[in-house]
């Protein structure tokens, strides 16, 4: 998704400027170290997971211009909410400096405290222990295959149990442990020991289910229609379609807004706000299959939105003479244009009869 630069042309519509120098900076190459979409995917990244992500643009001090968009490194930058400056202290981009709120771009998650944000695993801190934990508990009790568990006895003809034979059967049931968490499947007992396998709980064999109910509850915290998770047997085309809609609505939307109105905040200034505009282009998100873009393509010529030229150029084909039109259904008409048509109806069929008629006298006095 670009983030383009718009600007409003003579006739109040935006169209995106390719001639400054903020369109190859979005679109291209923000800085020397990032490309475009490495740089918008760290800065994703940093909103969500740290809650806050900085970056500081840079001026040309003669021309006025924009340089770069510098991505500040993760724990680099702190507000002091006295002074109410952002304290940036950047090794890695060689930037340290005292920044007023105009001077840098924060873009934020969620906010708590209306000035910094929090990202989402501290938001759902809890939620987050609880699935590591049960991550650990499914890593320990199926590791090499799933560890068998038993009881270690002696036999039922021996009667009796001393110290010595107690310690010995734990001894004995250390060494069967051991031996099976290695990996073995077969192991010799020793004497008159006796094994009793214990075969796994309903705790046991729901472990593996909670740990995809999991996978559900993060994406839930994030955002994400859980249809998007690999593996969702039950998904079809059409609710893979309606799931990125709805990611796109609920998710993407107003990430894309708050970074869309902060760029504007910091990059343009307040007598130009109302005629430049930094829209993600959400198009691509769209994108379906052959037989409905071709419907939708249809239906948007026949409204008048699109022109044949403009869905042509979309589609990287050459313009062609008389596309530049919009074309408009003739099925819609206006209740006054239909009264005049009717009225013009009328008047004609009048002066249809009235020429038969005179056109059977004619016929009558000839004869």
């Amino acid at each position: 998704m670009r983030c383009m630069y718009q600007r409003k042309d003579s006739n109040g519509v935006y169209k995106e400027d390719y001639k400054s120098n903020l369109h190859y900076l979005l679109t291209v190459q923000p800085n020397v170290d990032y490309n475009a979409h490495d740089f918008w995917q760290r800065v994703v990244t940093l909103i969500l997971l740290s809650g806050n992500a900085y970056i500081y643009p840079e001026w040309d001090v003669y021309s006025g211009q924009l340089q770069a968009l510098v991505l500040l490194e993760d724990g680099s930058v702190s507000y002091d909410r006295y002074s109410r400056r952002y304290v940036v202290s950047d090794a890695e981009n060689g930037i340290n400096a005292i920044l007023h709120e105009d001077e840098i771009i924060h873009l934020k998650n969620v906010v708590i405290d209306g000035k910094v944000g929090v990202g989402v695993i501290n938001y759902a801190m809890f939620t987050m222990g609880v699935v590591a934990t049960a991550k650990r508990e499914v890593q320990n009790r199926f590791a090499n295959g799933g560890n068998i568990r038993g009881i270690v006895g002696n036999n039922t003809s021996v009667t009796g149990f001393s110290k010595y034979q107690k310690d010995q059967l734990s001894d004995v049931a250390l060494d069967i442990d051991s031996k099976f968490m290695s990996g073995k499947h077969i192991v010799s007992l020793p004497g008159d020991v006796h094994f009793t396998p214990i075969s796994l709980s309903s705790t046991d064999m729901q472990f593996l289910e909670t740990y995809k109910f999991s996978s559900k509850e993060l994406c839930q915290f994030f955002g994400v229609p859980t249809v998007l998770i690999t593996g969702e047997s039950s998904s079809t085309y059409k609710s893979l379609t309606e799931a990125r809609l709805a990611f796109l609505s609920q998710t993407l939307d107003p990430m894309l807004k708050k970074i869309e109105n902060e760029m504007k905040r910091k990059l343009i200034s307040r007598e130009a706000c109302g005629k430049c505009r930094f829209l993600f282009d959400s198009s691509a998100i769209y994108d379906t299959d052959l037989l409905s873009r071709a419907k939708y393509q249809m239906q948007t010529i026949q409204t008048g939105l699109y022109t044949i030229n403009e869905w042509r150029t979309i589609e990287n084909k050459p313009t062609v003479k008389g596309g530049d039109v919009p074309l408009v259904s003739a099925n819609l008409k206006g209740l006054q244009q239909l009264l005049s048509e009717k009225g013009n109806t009328d008047t004609t069929v009048g002066s249809k009869s009235d020429d038969t008629e005179l056109e059977d006298d004619s016929k009558i006095n000839n004869e």
